[in-house]
């Protein structure tokens, strides 16, 4: 399966181009996400890495650098 993460860090933000590009990519399914740098919660990613099995793609269309720095 091929799965898509959109996220922005502000409820004003809008996830349209994000979403507009993963489904051009062509994702089986989106998870989408607004996050602020203040929550330690992530629902998002909790819900990605739930669902993904081997042999999956996951398709992002930006990281910025407070995703990076989650990574690590």
């Amino acid at each position: 399966m091929i799965i898509g993460y959109a996220r922005v860090s502000k409820d004003e933000q809008h996830l349209d181009r994000q979403l507009d590009q993963l489904k051009k990519y062509g994702v089986e399914k989106i998870i989408k996400e607004k996050y602020t740098g203040t929550k330690k919660s992530r629902p998002g990613i909790e819900e990605l890495l739930k669902i993904i099995r081997t042999n999956d793609t996951v398709v992002v269309e930006s990281i910025s650098t407070q995703e990076i720095l989650w990574i690590y």
